[in-house]
């Protein structure tokens, strides 16, 4: 007897901006997923470490570009989070703790830092984008 395999509604999907959502194929997947009306959440890295200015306008002008950048591509979202960390490694377990908390599935990303600490710190299914890496 054949099991019916479970069923998967696959309601949100993770992506990081730069070096992922950039790529045309990739943009292109996470455009039709929001044309199917799957949640669409860019989770991505506004800065590590001293290169961060901690005011409320740097915060904005930072959310601005990414939005920006986003529209450029031709890429509509959900919801954009953007995340800093004192070290590459902070930031992806800030990734891992946004997926976590809006209980996204998949995560597609291109930096190998960041998807170690994700795979590390999330039960969500982890996609390595390769080549390429924002790794320091």
């Amino acid at each position: 007897m054949i099991e019916k395999p479970m069923k998967f509604p696959l309601t949100k999907v993770g992506f990081d901006l730069d070096g992922t959502l950039d790529h045309s194929e990739i943009g292109a997947l996470a455009r039709l997923l929001y044309a199917a009306g799957v949640e669409i959440h860019v989770i991505t890295v506004g800065g590590i470490g001293e290169d961060v200015e901690d005011t409320p306008e740097a915060v904005e002008r930072m959310y601005a570009r990414k939005i920006e950048r986003l529209a450029f591509l031709d890429v509509p979202f959900t919801k954009l989070h953007v995340v800093t960390g004192d070290t590459y490694s902070d930031a992806g377990y800030e990734k891992a703790a946004i997926i976590n908390g809006y209980e996204i599935p998949i995560m597609i990303d291109d930096a190998s830092t960041f998807v170690s600490a994700m795979v590390e710190d999330t039960t969500a299914l982890i996609l390595h984008l390769k080549p390429g890496g924002n790794d320091e």
